[in-house]
């Protein structure tokens, strides 16, 4: 991917999952990375790793102030916090809601705001949506909710930011992560199913994600602004049908 090597990288929710997939990644391809996590990685990593509350508007424009000078020149932000919450509408707790709807939207909004008061220049933004901003699952409401007002978000940024800054998202669809992975094993989770209902006839790859990311960040997409990239196998067309 061009453009990336020497870039700054600062990636939010980056100690574990996609997003440690994702801080991997852009380590891999000459990137000084950055990775944000409220608990840290679970192992030692050979990018840095800083302790942040992504919901807490102090400390993350302290963060972004701290690193004003590593933002000065080609920078990227890569946002994938983010938790979930299944519950019926009924009977959901208005905390748990609420939490929900921080960890994905409100972290994504500050670090928005934190990366583009703090860089000078030019920058790629990857905010993490989810099929199920498009989807109606039952039990989603605070996750879909979030994810939904993500993508708005991306697209008003988009704009605002132009042309500095170019803004994305991406969607992932049923990804193989570990935590999928042991849902299927425990038969919390369909995985024949869901394949069966894919168009590509599988589970998303980690490297789907991440080659997407590293896409929508690299300037092989310098004409792309405020999209939102669904990483899926087809699975919300299929839905639609």
């Amino acid at each position: 991917m061009s453009g990336l090597d020497g870039a700054f990288a600062v990636v939010v929710g980056g100690s574990r999952g996609l997003g440690a997939a994702v801080a991997a990644a852009l380590h891999q391809s000459g990137v000084r990375t950055v990775a944000l996590s409220r608990a840290g990685s679970p192992e030692p990593t050979p990018w840095e790793q800083v302790g942040c509350d992504a919901t807490d508007p102090a400390q993350v424009e302290a963060f972004f102030q701290d690193r004003s000078d590593d933002l000065r020149n080609r920078a990227l932000l890569v946002n994938f916090a983010g938790v979930r919450n299944n519950a019926p509408l009924t009977d959901s707790d208005p905390a748990v809601w609420h939490d929900c709807v921080q960890s994905s939207l409100f972290s994504t909004y500050l670090a928005l705001r934190g990366f583009a008061r703090h860089s000078r220049g030019p920058g790629a933004v990857v905010n993490m949506a989810s099929i199920h901003a498009r989807a109606a699952a039952p039990g989603r409401t605070a996750y879909a909710a979030a994810k939904a007002a993500v993508e708005q978000l991306t697209a008003v940024a988009a704009v605002e930011l132009a042309p500095r800054i170019r803004v994305n998202c991406i969607a992932p669809g049923f990804i193989a992560t570990q935590a999928s992975t042991d849902m299927i094993a425990r038969g919390a989770l369909d995985g024949a199913s869901l394949e069966r209902r894919t168009p590509l006839g599988r589970l998303g790859e980690v490297d789907d994600i991440t080659r997407a990311a590293l896409f929508l960040l690299s300037e092989d997409s310098s004409f792309i602004t405020g999209e939102t990239l669904r990483v899926d196998g087809g699975w919300l067309r299929h839905a639609e049908v």
